[in-house]
């Protein structure tokens, strides 16, 4: 099982800024390196939101070994179920939940949640950064 779950915003946010492909390939090495040890892997979802975007991050995605994208197990379908639930039924702003539901992310923390891994993303709440892990 995967340590790692990556989230979409960790790659891009990579590509864009200081870890840019041609200026740090000893980032993406180092991911290589561990997604074909299979410490890292990526939710379908993560990659179908990567597609819409269709740039050299989706192209590098694309080119990881069999393995790295997983789809969803019965498992991890409960769960995701159960993520789902909680936060329609939270206490939670309706545009929140639309914008939650409608992205990757409760996808990630359902494969993290079975597989016992850790998810690996960068999300801001109220303009501050706020690091999963």
């Amino acid at each position: 099982m995967p340590a790692f779950w990556i989230d979409s915003n960790i790659l891009i946010q990579a590509a864009r800024d200081a870890y840019q492909f041609d200026f740090a390939p000893g980032f993406w090495d180092f991911l290589e390196e561990n997604i074909a040890n299979e410490n890292f892997c990526m939710p379908k979802q993560v990659e179908i939101e990567l597609s819409r975007i269709d740039d050299q991050v989706y192209e590098w995605v694309r080119a990881q070994p069999d393995g790295f994208i997983v789809e969803p197990s019965e498992e991890v379908q409960a769960a995701y179920g159960d993520i789902a639930d909680h936060v329609v039924n939270g206490p939670y702003k309706e545009e929140s939940i639309k914008g939650f539901v409608r992205k990757a992310d409760a996808w990630l923390i359902a494969h993290a949640q079975v597989s016992g891994g850790r998810v690996v993303c960068r999300e801001l709440r109220g303009g501050a950064g706020a690091h999963c892990g």
